[in-house]
C-alpha cells in the first residue's frame, strides 16, 4: 500500500514538474515572439484577448490579420493565447474549458479557430502573400462563440476618455484599406483625390503610440473597448528628454493619443481609415460626436446598427477668426445581415459584378430614424 502510494506521489510530482517545464517554455515562445518581426500582431491579438467579451470583435480582429505573411511559430503562439482565453471565458460562464468535437461530429469554435489560422503551411510567412482568410469558418466560429460570451463591445459601445488614475482626458499599427487625410476643408485618399462618401463607419480604435520621428511609430498600444487612456503625460514624463521633439514652437514628449475611425464603402468593398491625433481639438469634437449619436442611437434601435457618413465639414470658431474642422455628417443608419452582425471581406477582395447581391454585397438594411415618442417616451397630440 506504502508502495503505491509512493509511486502515485511520484507520479504527480513529475507531472507537475512537467506542466511547470511546458508553462515556463510557453512563456519564453510568448517573450521571444514579442520581440519577433511579426510583434505588432501579437500585440494586437493580446488586445483584444485582455478583455474578451464579444465573439464577433475577436472573430473580426482574427479576419483582419494576413496569417499567410505570419512564420508558422507565432501562428502556433497565437493559437494558444487563444485557446487559453476561450477557456477562461467558458469556465466564467460555468461551461467545460474545452469543447473539442468528436471525429464524426461538426466542427465547433475550438476546431474553426485553428483551421482558420493554420489553414497556411510551414513555409508560409516569407513570400507568399494575400492568401484570404474563411469567412464561412470565421462566421461559424462567431456564432458559437457568442453563447458563452457577455454583449459585445466594438469602439462606438467602448468608448470611453477616462484616463487610468483618474487623471484629466485628453483635450481634444498598419491598418486595411487607404488612408484619409483631412485638409481643411477636403477630404482626400493617398493619391490626393477627394472622398466625399457615403461610407459605413465599422468601428473606431483607440491608440497610444510612441514617435521619435515622423515617419512611423516605434511601439503602438492598442486600447480595448472600454480601456481607460493611460496617463500619457505621466508615460512622457518617465521618457528621456533626448526623446522629445520640438513641435509647433514646442517641446512635445514621444507618446501621443491618436483616434482611428475605419470605414468602408458597402459597394466596392473599399476600406478606408483616418487617423487623428487626440489633442487636435477639431477631430477630437467630429470623433465625439460621431459616438454620442450612435451611442444614442443603438440605444432605442440595438447595437448592431452602424453609422452611413458624408465626408464633411463645419466651422469651428477660435482666437484667430474661426475655421472648418471635420465633420462625419451621418446621413443614414443601417444594419446587416440576418441578426445585424458585420463582417467585413477579405481587403482587396473583387465584388463580383455578376452577382444578384453585387450591389448590397453585405445585405444592407436601412434603419428607421428616432421618432419623438421613442426619444420622450411620449406621444404629442395635436
Amino acid at each position: 500500500m506504502n508502495r503505491r502510494r509512493t509511486a502515485q506521489e511520484k507520479k504527480l510530482a513529475d507531472d507537475a514538474r512537467l506542466m511547470k517545464c511546458w508553462r515556463a517554455w510557453h512563456a519564453e515562445q510568448f517573450e521571444e515572439a514579442l520581440s519577433g518581426v511579426h510583434r505588432d500582431v501579437l500585440q494586437r491579438v493580446m488586445a483584444r484577448l485582455e478583455n474578451l467579451k464579444s465573439a464577433r470583435e475577436l472573430v473580426n480582429a482574427m479576419a483582419a490579420e494576413d496569417w499567410a505573411v505570419v512564420d508558422a511559430n507565432t501562428r502556433l503562439i497565437v493559437l494558444h493565447q487563444i485557446n487559453n482565453a476561450i477557456c477562461e471565458l467558458r469556465t466564467r460562464s460555468g461551461q467545460e474549458p474545452f469543447s473539442d468535437p468528436l471525429p464524426d461530429q461538426p466542427d465547433n469554435a475550438f476546431s474553426d479557430h485553428q483551421k482558420a489560422i493554420r489553414q497556411f503551411s510551414a513555409a508560409c510567412g516569407k513570400a507568399r502573400r494575400g492568401v484570404p482568410v474563411n469567412r464561412k469558418r470565421l462566421s461559424k466560429m462567431s456564432n458559437e462563440l457568442e453563447t458563452a460570451m457577455p454583449h459585445p463591445l466594438d469602439g462606438f459601445g467602448g468608448f470611453t476618455e477616462a484616463v487610468v488614475g483618474g487623471g484629466q482626458p485628453p483635450s481634444g499599427v498598419s491598418l486595411n484599406g487607404l488612408k484619409l487625410k483631412y485638409l481643411d476643408p477636403i477630404w482626400t485618399d493617398p493619391d490626393e483625390l477627394e472622398v466625399k462618401g457615403p461610407l459605413v463607419v465599422h468601428d473606431i480604435q483607440r491608440k497610444v503610440q510612441k514617435w521619435l520621428d515622423d515617419t512611423r511609430p516605434v511601439e503602438t498600444i492598442v486600447l480595448t473597448p472600454g480601456q481607460p487612456w493611460p496617463d500619457i503625460e505621466k508615460m512622457n514624463a518617465e521618457c528621456p528628454k533626448h526623446e522629445w521633439r520640438e513641435k509647433f514652437g514646442k517641446q512635445q514628449g514621444p507618446w501621443q493619443g491618436e483616434h482611428v475611425v475605419l470605414f468602408f464603402d458597402d459597394k466596392t468593398m473599399v476600406r478606408y481609415w483616418w487617423p487623428s491625433p487626440i489633442t487636435t481639438v477639431g477631430s477630437a469634437i467630429c470623433v465625439r460626436e460621431l459616438v454620442a449619436q450612435t451611442k444614442l442611437m443603438r440605444s432605442y434601435k440595438g447595437e448592431q446598427i452602424y453609422p452611413l457618413v458624408e465626408l464633411s465639414h463645419s466651422y469651428m470658431p477660435t482666437n484667430y477668426g474661426g475655421r472648418e474642422r471635420p465633420n462625419l455628417l451621418v446621413k443614414n443608419w443601417v444594419r446587416f445581415g440576418e441578426g445585424g452582425s458585420l463582417v467585413l471581406p477579405t481587403p482587396n477582395k473583387p465584388v463580383l459584378t455578376d452577382s444578384a447581391t453585387a450591389s448590397n454585397p453585405l445585405e444592407m438594411q436601412s434603419v428607421e430614424k428616432l421618432t419623438a415618442k421613442e426619444v420622450t417616451g411620449d406621444e404629442i397630440k395635436f
